[in-house]
Parts: structure tokens; C-alpha cells; sequence
């Protein structure tokens, strides 16, 4: 079966992470960290113990944590990369059973990326931190901002992680996809009306009146 991992943040308040791991087509969840140097919060702090805790035996064998941090052009990479370590560190740490961290980079209403090269030296620094902080590479989250840039770098990540895009123009073949986000806030795909079919909502996962959530599948040589 394909196999899918929903992205959270704060915004969810309450998350039911019984919902996700009781089902055999979920194989993880990512959680939002920190975001540039400013923003740490207690709900990830909460909340990453408590998704590996439901997760049981399934925990690194079947079902995996993810973290990612969302990039700001204001600090140095390997600046925040070290903040975001340190906030996983308050989390009680990653372990065996955790996917490599991610770098979330996208243009928004607080982010102004000035340059490609502004974006690939900074970049590479939280890339290169990372790995000596895990010893694993980092993942990169990125789409549109990339592509229209003409940024075919590395930077030095392992794999990508796309919203619904054809990213071989930065560089980047469906091979190297990690996961795929097909359903995000800004509406990318619509599975509903497709012929894939995927959810676009766990039952009982997120509180609050709140339905619909990131969603992503997973990508193995470049197909579901």
C-alpha cells in the first residue's frame, strides 16, 4: 500500500497521535521544532515524546518521528541548526527510530530570501551542522522558491521533500523524493477528486474542530 505521514505544528493544538499510529498506512508523523532563533515551543516539547510513546512497538520498525525546522534568511544556518538541536534536546532527544531532521525553506509573509546564493550558504551551514550534530544528512522541504530560483545545489541534503511539484528543473528526479506533499495549507493537490485517492484527514487525529492536515506519502525510487 502507499504509505503516508502527516506534518504538524502548533497551530494543531491537540493531536491524537493514537489515531495515526493504530493505522497501518500511517508511518509516521513530523512535527514542527523551531522556527530561525525565535521561535521554540513548549507543544513540540509536549508533543514529540508523546508521538513516539503511542507509537509502541511500531517505533522504529514500522512508524518514525520526524522534526523540522523552518529556515530564516536573519541567522546564520549552522546557528539555527544548533537551536533546533537544542530544542529536540529539551524534547528528550531523537532516537534510532527518528527520520533525519528537515529544513523547511519557502518564501512567506515574515521570510524574504534576498538571493539564491543567500539561500545556499545558508542553507549548507544547517546542512553541514546537522550531520555533525546526527550524522545523518538533513532532509530539504522546498518547492516553488528553488525551482523559479534556478537553484540546481545540493547544499547538502540527502533527499527531498517537495510539495506537489516537478522539481527535476532545481535538480532534483522523483528518485530523490523522500516524501511527496500532496495536501498542504495552500491546497497543492485535491486527492479527493484524483485517482489516487489519498486522505486528506485522520479521524480523531487533530482537535479543535480542525479536519484537513499536511499530508504526505511516502516516495521509494520514485513512486508511491
Amino acid at each position: 500500500m502507499p504509505f503516508f505521514v502527516p506534518d504538524i505544528s502548533a497551530y494543531q493544538t491537540t493531536v491524537n497521535f493514537s489515531a495515526i499510529t493504530s493505522r497501518a498506512d500511517m508511518a509516521g508523523v513530523i512535527l514542527k521544532a523551531t522556527q530561525g532563533m525565535q521561535y521554540a515551543p513548549q507543544w513540540f516539547v509536549d508533543n514529540f515524546p508523546r508521538s513516539r510513546a503511542a507509537a509502541g512497538s511500531r517505533y522504529g520498525s514500522s512508524f518514525f518521528r520526524g522534526v523540522y525546522h523552518f529556515g530564516m534568511p536573519n541567522w546564520r544556518g549552522d546557528q539555527q541548526a544548533d537551536y533546533c538541536m537544542a530544542h529536540i534536546k529539551r524534547a528528550g532527544g531523537m532516537g534510532s527510530g527518528d527520520l533525519p531532521v528537515a529544513w523547511d525553506l519557502e518564501n512567506s509573509s515574515n521570510t524574504a530570501w534576498s538571493s539564491a546564493q543567500q539561500i545556499i550558504d545558508i542553507s549548507s551551514q544547517f546542512s553541514e551542522r546537522i550531520k555533525q550534530h546526527t550524522g545523518k544528512a538533513a532532509t530539504l522541504y522546498a518547492g516553488a522558491l528553488i525551482r523559479d530560483m534556478g537553484i540546481k545545489h545540493r547544499m547538502g541534503f540527502g533527499k527531498l521533500w517537495p510539495p506537489h511539484l516537478d522539481m527535476s528543473k532545481a535538480g532534483w528526479p522523483r528518485t530523490a523524493y523522500a516524501l511527496w506533499q500532496y495536501s498542504g495549507g495552500s491546497g497543492y493537490y485535491n486527492p479527493a477528486t484524483a485517482v489516487y485517492g489519498f486522505p486528506l484527514t485522520i479521524p480523531g487525529f487533530i482537535g479543535g474542530g480542525q479536519t484537513q492536515t499536511d499530508m504526505n506519502v511516502v516516495m521509494k525510487n520514485g513512486a508511491f
